[in-house]
């Protein structure tokens, strides 16, 4: 008896006690979702998290098989796969020690670990080719495999990439003022702007494709998309770029299909940062009178549309935004005698008397050039019904204001060329403006 129960105990020993499978997941999740017909020079990207809990020794090696049909994009064109792969892991201790990637190959991506480490986290991260007609939808991952004994193999198929149209993805969530599926909404009447103030363009914050902690293995796919690796921040990896295009359907966004959206604000191309919520007001001031959608990209996926807003209509009105530079808030005075002073109307001196007024004024249309004149009216309460025109469109011709005087309809003022009118109220003993209160 107690032979057999030495012989159970050596075989007990024999066994890693607690061997489990390691886990993976993809960061974000969005990405599970890939668009069909990624190249190498138009790739997507990929970010798997692959959580250890073993300490990794020197030499120790993982194996990730990719799906049947989607392979590692040779960005550079090298024919290399290894520089494509770029790694991250934890900020504590000394890491996981997987900072090489040697012996990979366009299916099969090999990290090792030189010096060893810590258990936790490793970040996979690096761009993939895709098929542009599929077989099937679902591309399953295979077996990711470990050396170190103490690691379960992951099984093949726990992660599951869809292979979608790429008008299909959506990797965040507008806000309401261009979500998708909600009434069309319009610019200002000017349309200079969508909103008018800068705003968030998202409900929740951009979602964040790069790990870069510690940054242990720059690559040629970050460097050529521009992203600053392993510079001490894990903000700023990824910058998104918006578009406008009249097209609701696009699978691809370039320069012969929409144009790059620029910031109101900066008058620079409109861009927004991993988390963040995008607080931007986009300017339409040169876009047609016509319906546009927002598009977004990234410099990690390519040119494909990572989201589409809802129609959002430019519209060019001529607008007025301002009349007058009044004293004050009360009325002001203009005295052909040059008696009365400017703002309060009480008896001065001819210093602070005005005979005639400069009228200060900024009226804008963006796709045309409108005449603009100035009238004065007894009543406070005109409106546009009061506008008298002559003509249709597009060769209508304001005539008049109802109840109200041209102070110069000979002065052919123009938006964008004119910002004042001077109003002289007596010209000689004959020509003057008749005593009484004017709006």
């Amino acid at each position: 008896m107690r032979l057999v129960n030495y012989t159970l105990l050596a075989l007990a020993l024999l066994v890693p006690r607690g061997v489990k499978a390691q886990t993976v997941v993809q960061s974000p999740s969005v990405l599970n979702n890939a668009p069909r017909g990624a190249t190498d020079a138009n790739p997507f990207w990929q970010h798997l998290v692959i959580t250890l809990t073993r300490n990794p020794s020197a030499g120790n090696t993982i194996t990730v098989n990719l799906p049947v049909g989607v392979e590692l994009a040779d960005t550079d064109g090298d024919g290399a796969y290894s520089d494509e792969v770029a790694l991250d892991d934890n900020l504590e201790s000394i890491g996981t020690g997987y900072t090489t990637t040697t012996g990979t190959s366009a299916g099969q991506i090999v990290l090792q670990s030189g010096t060893g480490g810590v258990r936790g986290q490793v970040h996979i991260q690096y761009p993939i080719t895709t098929p542009s007609s599929p077989t099937v939808l679902s591309a399953a991952y295979g077996q990711i495999s470990f050396s170190n004994i103490g690691e379960g193999a992951i099984p093949a198929g726990s992660l599951v990439l869809n292979l979608v149209e790429p008008e299909d993805l959506s990797i965040a969530t507008f806000s309401r003022l261009f979500v998708d599926g909600v009434a069309d909404t319009t610019t200002n009447a000017q349309g200079d702007a969508s909103p008018d103030s800068a705003t968030a363009a998202f409900d929740l914050v951009l979602p964040d494709l790069v790990s870069d902690l510690r940054g242990n293995l720059f690559s040629d796919a970050l460097r050529n998309a521009g992203v600053p690796f392993a510079d001490g921040s894990d903000s700023n990896d990824v910058q998104y770029t918006f578009w406008f295009s009249t097209h609701d359907t696009l699978s691809l966004l370039d320069t012969t299909v929409a144009s790059v959206a620029f910031d109101r604000n900066t008058q620079q191309a409109a861009q927004a940062v991993e988390k963040s919520l995008a607080v931007l007001a986009f300017d339409t001031s040169t876009l047609l009178d016509t319906t546009y959608f927002l598009y977004m990209t990234s410099n990690l996926t390519g040119n494909f549309p990572l989201l589409r807003s809802r129609g959002i209509l430019v519209q060019h009105k001529p607008v007025v935004l301002s009349v007058g530079d009044f004293r004050s808030d009360d009325a002001d005075f203009i005295d052909s005698g040059m008696m009365l002073d400017f703002d309060t109307g009480q008896a001065a001196g001819p210093d602070s008397a005005r005979s005639s007024v400069g009228i200060a004024f900024s009226a804008v249309d963006f796709d045309d050039s409108a005449s603009v004149r100035l009238f004065y009216a007894i009543a406070d309460t005109l409106d546009t019904t009061f506008v008298t025109t002559s003509g249709t469109v597009p060769n209508r011709v304001l005539t008049g204001l109802t109840n109200a005087t041209d102070i110069d309809s000979t002065a052919g003022l123009y938006e964008g060329k004119d910002s004042q009118l001077n109003w002289n109220i007596a010209t000689d003993d004959t020509t003057y403006v008749t005593r009484g209160d004017y709006y």
